[in-house]
């Protein structure tokens, strides 16, 4: 965690969630397909995992 952050308090989706939306220095679409797909915003983490995929669409 970086510092001046509570460290008390367990890490949950929701919190890495709302600290993405803090640090993305874009606007938060309201509109998305970015959902939990297990849990939800109360779920301790223990972990991230990131992937990326190169757009594959060629003609």
């Amino acid at each position: 965690m970086q510092s001046g952050q509570d460290n008390s308090a367990p890490l949950t989706a929701g919190r890495v969630i709302e600290r993405i939306r803090k640090n993305a220095g874009v606007p938060w679409g309201t509109e998305t397909v970015d959902t939990f797909k297990a849990g939800g915003p109360d779920t301790r983490v223990r972990g991230i995992a990131t992937t990326r995929l190169r757009h594959a669409s060629r003609k």
